[in-house]
């Protein structure tokens, strides 16, 4: 086993095509998928499944190819390390995002930034909450995105964006007559939520419940991605309350989530360890972030309201 072998995976899987993967590659498509072949064998499982027409990816391939691309960004962060150490000339921001994160939000407040600053390396990493929190701790990121959480002395934090929350109804067939407009709380208490765990999003949503003194009822099963919550909702498994980035722009059940006050909405913080000394390019980040982030969001979020 080695990196290439995983990278042509990863690339199969991104492209559905064998020969295409070869091509991004620069191999040619027998080399590809032997060294894929040789990868499943090790493993001991199909990855693909391979049809004169399309390549698919088998139940076990999704199992695995989360822990092929954690894989490979542990190696291109261990590189991008490396090099930082031994070149100090080398400059570098280790942001981690947890999956909750609108990452286009994020990546448009840090433009500006980007453009003045060109020969800074700026890294996402993309991390369940708590292995955000561990590696801030531990010194492997500069900064990290989460929905805002409970206070903690070790870390600094600074709240940047908020996005409004829709409420996915259980079997939405069933509630047309309902209409298609905003629903409040205390209405759907008594329903069943699905969770994705991990993210931020199932401690924001028992949040919200425990403010507002309702009982929050968990469905026991867990979804691994918010596109199951949405089909869940579909099939009438479980309600779901996503923030409104994570709902397709297809799906058309999705109501506005309110209470009394109006709409409810979930906020996002930037946040970073208070006791490790930053170089001076990442002090300049964080200076940069303190003055500009929330205009920027503001007028991105002005522009959306317009369109």
């Amino acid at each position: 086993m080695n990196l290439n072998h995983l990278r042509f995976v990863q690339s199969v899987a991104e492209l559905a095509s064998f020969s295409r993967a070869a091509e991004k590659c620069h191999v040619t498509q027998a080399s590809l998928s032997n060294a894929v072949s040789q990868l499943e064998d090790q493993l001991g499982g199909r990855i693909f499944s391979r049809t004169t027409r399309k390549v698919g990816i088998t139940p076990f391939g999704e199992r695995i190819l989360p822990m092929i691309t954690s894989v490979l960004s542990a190696a291109d962060e261990l590189t991008k390390g490396a090099k930082e150490y031994l070149n100090p000339s080398y400059r570098i921001i280790r942001l981690g995002l947890t999956p909750l994160i609108d990452t286009r939000i994020v990546a448009a407040v840090l433009d500006p930034f980007r453009r003045h600053h060109p020969h800074v390396d700026i890294i996402f990493k993309e991390c369940h909450l708590n292995d955000l929190r561990q590696r801030l701790l531990e010194g492997t990121l500069d900064f990290a995105f989460q929905p805002c959480g409970p206070y903690d002395k070790r870390l600094g934090r600074l709240t940047f964006h908020g996005e409004q929350l829709l409420y996915l109804p259980r079997n939405p067939s069933r509630h047309q007559t309902s209409g298609t407009g905003p629903v409040r709380l205390e209405q759907i208490a008594s329903e069943s939520f699905a969770l994705s765990v991990g993210c931020g999003l199932a401690d924001s949503t028992r949040e919200v419940f425990r403010q507002h003194r309702l009982k929050f009822q968990e469905y026991p099963g867990q979804a691994l991605s918010y596109k199951v919550m949405e089909d869940w909702a579909d099939l009438g498994v479980a309600a779901a309350i996503l923030p409104e980035s994570k709902v397709s722009p297809t799906y058309r059940a999705a109501r506005l989530l309110c209470d009394s006050n109006g709409p409810l909405s979930i906020r996002y913080e930037m946040i970073w360890n208070r006791r490790l000394l930053r170089p001076k390019h990442v002090q300049e980040f964080l200076a940069y972030f303190s003055t500009t982030a929330k205009g920027i969001v503001g007028g991105l979020a002005q522009a959306r309201a317009a369109s």
